[in-house]
Order: C-alpha cells, then sequence, then structure tokens
C-alpha cells in the first residue's frame, strides 16, 4: 500500500482517493514525527560520543573509572547504541 501524502491541488489517485484536509493533517503530522525521531536520534550520538571521550580520557590520563561508574557507563552506551541503530531504520 502506498503512503498517501498531503498535495497543494487535490488529485485523485488510481484508487479513486481524493487528499482532503485531513491529509494535511496526517502528513503534519508524520512530519513532525521524523522530525522528532531525527532530533532523538542526534541527542543520541551526541551522548554517545560525550560518553566515549569520557571513557577515552580517563584510559588516557591513567585515571581508572570507579567500577559501579564503569558499569553504568557501559549500560548506558548500550542503550544509546540500540536506540540510534533502531532510528535508521
Amino acid at each position: 500500500m502506498t503512503k498517501i501524502t498531503h498535495t497543494e491541488t487535490p488529485k485523485i489517485t488510481s484508487t479513486g482517493f481524493i487528499p482532503d484536509e485531513n491529509t494535511l493533517q496526517n502528513d503534519s503530522r508524520f512530519r513532525r514525527m521524523q522530525a522528532r525521531r531525527q532530533a532523538k536520534r542526534e541527542q543520541s550520538i551526541d551522548l554517545l560520543m560525550l560518553l566515549s571521550a569520557l571513557e577515552s580520557w580517563s584510559f588516557a590520563a591513567d585515571h581508572r573509572l570507579p567500577e559501579s561508574l564503569a558499569t553504568r557507563l557501559d549500560a548506558a552506551v548500550a542503550t544509546l547504541r540500540a536506540e540510534v541503530l533502531e532510528g535508521g531504520e
């Protein structure tokens, strides 16, 4: 089934569907949803980069992170990684 989007001039599709104001509203909602997903994905990537930099700094400066913090850091990275990969679909 093809996605129906808003068109400025109403056209009858091959199925006989005539786009109307509801089509415009649905298209607008879809675009806002896509923008929110993209913003969330960008924020997740920024957080991944920040956590990676923190971990790299700790190894480069020969400072060991406490075990509990390192465990939480690994869990956060795994969660963010899954979120970023899921957003790519």
